[in-house]
């Protein structure tokens, strides 16, 4: 048994010495495995800039494969990494920005090693104002910040989104397999729906936002809510130091609400099954209200879960 344990370490040693010695020579590079083949996946991926201080105010950015980041800067420009095959196309037509990678790699199996993710970086002029940007994303993750818009379109099937400092009079943003984080933004009105994935707002002030969660949990933390809704088929919610106003209704299927230090005149608590705590009231389902119906009521609904106010 000691022979053996011994003959092992003298072979990993050698394997570590031999790795490090092609990483030192260039020699040691990506392996893919197909099929549970191992093959080389050394990939060309190539960087551009593409026509600097160019003029547009609408963005239109789909990608296969690629991450997407919308940020400001001093000056516009547009930067990809990608495979060579997989490289996008930038165009520039009657003020709208077009930046579409619509190949992908047909390769199936996976990476052992360190891979290199494809990215487009998209730099807008700080203080300009933006009509539209839409990102289409198939699987990548979205960074859009410092940016003023007055549509904001953002879709992703499989990757996650993070949006800071960011003010869009309108907003629709629909995720269909990834978390969602929102710091210090201001949407005028909109929908942000998601069926797996959990979302964070913090700092935020949302006007007639209608959210919706399948699969999922909720932080709201420190934000301004004016109208809308929130509703969430299984999950919880927290939310932390915020102010409703208006009416704002909280769904919930199958999950519990907890909301504390919250600024709102009315309050009102339903269960179907689950128990509810209103500051120092508590019942086994039912309803508790704390002040009169009024045109600024926070609304907590849950079939199957417990309410906490606090």
């Amino acid at each position: 048994m000691k022979k053996t344990l011994l003959s092992g370490m003298v072979i990993l040693g050698l394997g570590l010495l031999l790795m490090a010695a092609g990483y030192l020579f260039h020699g040691a590079q990506i392996i893919a495995f197909q099929g549970w083949q191992p093959v080389s996946a050394r990939t060309k991926f190539s960087g551009k800039v593409v026509k600097r201080n160019v003029e547009f105010n609408q963005i239109y950015v789909e990608t296969r494969t690629a991450d997407v980041e919308v940020r400001s800067g001093s000056e516009a420009s547009v930067m990809y990494t990608a495979d060579s095959k997989n490289t996008p196309t930038v165009k520039v037509t009657n003020g709208v920005l077009n930046v579409r990678q619509t190949k992908a790699s047909d390769f199936s199996g996976f990476y052992f090693g360190v891979a290199r993710n494809e990215k487009v970086v998209i730099t807008v002029p700080n203080g300009r104002q933006l009509r539209n940007v839409t990102v289409n994303s198939k699987t990548g993750d979205l960074r859009i910040s410092g940016q003023s818009v007055d549509q904001l379109n953002a879709f992703t099937d499989t990757g996650d989104a993070y949006l800071a400092n960011v003010k869009a009079k309108r907003a629709a943003i629909y995720l269909n397999n990834g978390d969602a984080v929102l710091k210090n933004v201001s949407f005028g009105s909109g929908r942000l729906q998601q069926t797996n994935g959990d979302l964070t707002l913090k700092d935020s002030q949302l006007t007639n936002v209608i959210i919706h969660n399948t699969d999922g949990d909720v932080t709201f933390t420190d934000s301004q809510f004016i109208k809308g809704n929130l509703s969430l088929s299984s999950g919880d919610l927290e939310a932390n130091h915020n102010k409703f106003s208006g009416v704002y209704t909280i769904e919930n299927k199958n999950g519990d609400n907890e909301v504390a230090d919250t600024q709102v005149k009315g309050i009102r608590v339903e269960t179907n099954a689950g128990t509810n705590q209103l500051f120092s009231k508590t019942s086994e389902g039912g309803t508790l209200q704390q002040g009169q119906n009024n045109s600024n009521m926070l609304i907590l609904r849950t079939d199957s879960g417990d309410n906490e106010v606090k």
